[in-house]
């Protein structure tokens, strides 16, 4: 393997803490948020945390599928022969990364739909700035 492998993992590793240290950072202090009585300062707070962590999410998601990708590369888990049904569906490890790339795009479509959907309906509901 290169000496790059290192690195790469270790970068891969941080974006993931990141993105998913930033949603349960979400999930932990909306409920205190939510405890703002003025609606449009809860609603002022939200707007702010969600655009500032919306382009630290998707920078992390794009340094997870680059370095993903580079260290399938680097271990000769690319092309035809890997991503063949047998590989995938035969092989413990084929099945392993089904699971997580099935879970990575669930999270990636969620944050999708929050992000260019919810987030700015409930702006443009809410009568807030874009």
């Amino acid at each position: 393997m290169s000496d790059l492998y290192l690195p790469t993992v270790t970068l891969h590793v941080v974006a993931a803490t990141l993105w998913i240290g930033g949603m349960l950072f979400f999930a932990i202090t909306a409920p205190v948020l939510r405890l703002v009585e003025d609606d449009r300062l809860r609603a002022s707070l939200f707007d702010t945390l969600g655009r500032r962590f919306r382009l630290v999410g998707w920078i992390c998601v794009a340094v997870m599928l680059a370095t993903g990708v580079v260290q399938l590369r680097m271990r000769g888990w690319w092309g035809p022969a890997f991503w063949s049904r047998s590989a995938l569906f035969g092989t413990a490890l084929g099945m392993t990364l089904i699971w997580k790339l099935s879970l990575v795009f669930l999270m990636v479509g969620v944050q999708a739909v929050h992000d260019f959907w919810l987030g700015p309906f409930l702006r443009d509901e809410l009568g807030m700035r874009t």
